[in-house]
């Protein structure tokens, strides 16, 4: 469309679209993790938690030797199955929290990318609307103009008619006259040749 106003050296409507400011909806902030942070005694309460399958189990092992339920070797079985289930429990947790954290920066990033979508689809829109207008009023513009110089034309034309009619009316009633002289004239002929003989 605009090539075709262009040939008449038609301007773009100027639109201001680059601006972002005051445009986003604002996007919820991200919301803390846990931190993930342990005190002294969740960590001790982890471990005796790990540690007492394995007290209990060897406790029993050297209990058929004649030892008692619990002993060197049963605790220190403990303190290995008890530091090993500390472990896993740590590491179960940092999974967990990094799989929040991705969900958490998932969310966001989709909340984001809704938002300059949104904003991009509006955007858009205005711009064909801006376009679509102003196109139209020029479209509008020229039709009335070309309107104008087609009624001024009809205008000249029944103007050049009606004198054209005047004027070969006047032309004809000339003729009349000028043919009504003929005929008095030659009427007259015979009257002077016999004027002029005598």
């Amino acid at each position: 469309m605009a090539e075709l106003f262009a040939q008449d050296e038609v301007a773009l409507p100027l639109l201001q679209v680059s601006s972002t400011e005051h445009v986003l909806d604002p996007v919820e902030e991200v919301p803390t993790l846990d931190p993930g942070i342990l005190g002294p005694g969740q960590k001790v309460l982890i471990g005796m938690r790990g540690s007492y399958g394995g007290v209990l189990m060897f406790g029993l092992l050297t209990g058929i030797v004649g030892m008692a339920l619990i002993n060197p070797i049963s605790v220190g079985a403990g303190l290995l199955l008890g530091r090993k289930a500390y472990k896993e429990d740590k590491e179960a947790r940092l999974k967990r929290r990094q799989g929040e954290a991705k969900a958490l920066v998932r969310r966001q990033i989709d909340d984001v990318v809704f938002q300059v979508g949104k904003q991009l689809k509006d955007r858009l829109r205005l711009v064909q609307r801006s376009t679509r207008d102003h196109f139209t009023d020029l479209a509008e513009e020229h039709h009335r103009s070309l309107a104008d110089s087609v009624s001024a034309a009809q205008r000249t034309a029944s103007t050049l008619t009606q004198e054209t009619g005047q004027r070969v009316r006047t032309l004809k009633a000339e003729l009349g006259r000028v043919e009504a002289l003929r005929r008095q004239a030659r009427a007259l002929e015979p009257h002077l040749a016999v004027a002029a003989a005598t």
